[in-house]
């Protein structure tokens, strides 16, 4: 919730935020929003800058950096009516497949489906913004549902701006224009930066996560190490064992063979039995063809 002392806060509306107010407004829509670009480029602070312009009640805890917690959280059916929601460095901890399977499918039932989830009995209309360190992870299943992506530029608070649509020659390829206004086309736009506050709990709520997020990996690479430990442990178990098999098939032949000939010779049994520092009946189960 955003603290009364920037209840009356408002940020200069911008194109880009008016396309989104006129979605949410006048079109009774969803606003689905995708930025990208690689950490310090400022796509999370343009991100923050949008939620303020558009929901007076955006602040810290409609930022999520958790996919479950994202997910928990947009699917509540008492989120109000026109809110924003950020989803930010969304996939940063999943692979590829992961990714795939589970963050972008999300999204996409999210993106085809949110507008018939209801709250308190009427549609729900809401903003979404997912944060993204390239545009890899804009993938072409959900690459058409964004209304708006945004390249998030060198320069901190710009970034150039791309309405996704589907290409005319209909092969099932996705295109991206530039919005115009004035017929002239709007190749960079310019966000206000948060304030300092919220820049402030931003940043300690991030690098709170980063940490939670590099301590998860590091618990699993040591349980996998363990692992991996066990089974070496295991298979030098194994392997020695069928060592101490193989030694122990080779002493049989040995006093077998040793045996043979003692008896080809016309040595007693017994005293093969002492020779060979082994019992009579030892003597006559392997030379009778035993184990």
């Amino acid at each position: 919730m955003r603290p009364e002392e920037f209840r009356e806060m408002r940020v200069k509306d911008s194109y880009i935020v008016k396309i989104i107010k006129d979605r949410l407004v006048n079109k009774h829509q969803n606003a689905k929003i995708a930025i990208y670009g690689p950490p310090g480029s400022g796509k999370s602070y343009i991100g923050l800058s949008i939620g303020l312009s558009v929901d007076p009640d955006f602040w810290l805890d409609h930022v999520k950096f958790d996919f479950i917690e994202f997910g928990d959280t947009v699917l509540n059916p008492d989120t109000p009516d026109g809110s924003v929601w950020m989803w930010d460095d969304a996939g940063l901890n999943m692979t590829p497949e992961e990714w795939e399977s589970r963050g972008a499918k999300f999204l996409s039932f999210l993106f085809q489906g949110s507008r018939n989830m209801e709250g308190n009995g009427k549609q729900r209309n809401h903003v979404y913004i997912v944060t993204v360190p390239s545009k890899i992870f804009i993938i072409k299943r959900i690459r058409g549902m964004f209304d708006l992506i945004l390249e998030a530029s060198d320069v901190q608070g710009f970034a150039k701006p791309l309405i996704p649509f589907d290409s005319p020659l209909d092969d099932g390829r996705v295109w991206k224009r530039y919005p115009k206004v004035n017929k002239q086309k709007m190749k960079l736009v310019e966000f206000p930066m948060p304030p300092e506050r919220l820049r402030e709990e931003y940043e300690k709520a991030r690098s709170k996560n980063n940490m939670e997020k590099m301590r998860m990996a590091l618990e699993e690479a040591k349980k996998e190490r363990e692992i991996k430990a066990l089974r070496e442990e295991n298979q030098l178990m194994k392997l020695e064992l069928q060592k101490k098999k193989i030694e122990a098939a080779n002493k049989v032949i040995s006093i077998k063979t040793k045996a043979a000939e003692l008896r080809a010779k016309g040595v007693k049994q017994r005293n093969i039995a002492t020779e060979l520092g082994v019992s009579q009946s030892y003597i006559s189960q392997v030379t009778s063809g035993g184990k």
